[in-house]
């Protein structure tokens, strides 16, 4: 997985916003990179750390007891070459349709099947959950 070329290690928000409040005060400025639209983006150990702000809501609607959330910071370090989507059957792939709205900033999909996440292989997958501390 080290030696994947578009390796990422995908996170909730909150686990991101910890890692750059981690990195506060210290001298590791190194650990952003600035994109050419000016955006920066947080690494580690050269790896992007892209937060998926979605996870987090996901989390507080559907992990949520009544006193704690169900380990709230979570993160994935995987390759986009690893995740896939399944499909009941290979006719599917000519009734979905994937289009983004500008106005709204997401990708939507629609479609008249059976799909779910795939991990096309699981060894290349790593999952990490946690208490982030204050």
């Amino acid at each position: 997985l080290r030696g994947m070329t578009d390796k990422a290690i995908y996170c909730t928000q909150s686990f991101a916003d910890a890692y750059a409040k981690s990195l506060a005060g210290t001298s590791v400025s190194e650990m952003f990179i600035i994109l050419q639209n000016g955006q920066s983006v947080l690494k580690y150990n050269g790896i992007p750390v892209i937060p998926v702000p979605v996870w987090d809501e996901m989390i507080a609607a559907y992990e949520d007891n009544g006193t704690t959330l169900n380990n709230p910071h979570r993160a994935v370090f995987t390759s986009k070459e690893v995740l896939g989507i399944g499909m009941d059957s290979l006719n599917s792939f000519d009734q979905l349709q994937v289009w983004y709205d500008k106005d709204s900033r997401k990708v939507k999909i629609e479609a008249m099947t059976v799909m779910d996440a795939k991990l096309l292989n699981p060894e290349l997958f790593t999952i990490a959950t946690g208490v982030v501390g204050s």
